[in-house]
């Protein structure tokens, strides 16, 4: 046991609007098509675009796979922490070069990224 309550962060904080410009930055930056991230995600493309487009409200369990999926955790700590996606970049260059792994890190942000 870890000997503290996991965080559990509520999407419900931030717009769906602002969540689905992230997602679809995230998908773009990956090179992808709409089509392509519905495989991935096992989701319709008619999903994703409501996504996008804020009219489908993410669960944080789909905002955790999609930037999983993307690889694109300096956007998706901008989003969930508020801050400038060029700080998140660096936060997490500063932590790949400690030599500590990101997993441990990330365990110990309680899994929000």
């Amino acid at each position: 046991m870890l000997g503290y309550k996991q965080a559990e962060l509520e999407l419900d904080e931030f717009s769906d609007e602002e969540i689905g410009k992230q997602l679809k930055k995230m998908r773009k930056r990956k090179g992808w098509s709409q089509e392509k991230m519905g495989s991935k995600m096992h989701l319709s493309r008619s999903n994703i675009s409501r996504m996008e487009s804020g009219k489908l409200p993410i669960r944080i369990a789909e905002f955790n796979r999609w930037v999983n999926r993307t690889g694109a955790h300096d956007l998706a700590m901008s989003v969930l922490f508020n801050i400038d996606p060029n700080v998140a970049i660096e936060i997490l260059s500063n932590i790949a070069n400690t030599g500590t792994g990101v997993g441990s890190i990330l365990l110990s942000l309680g899994g929000l990224i």
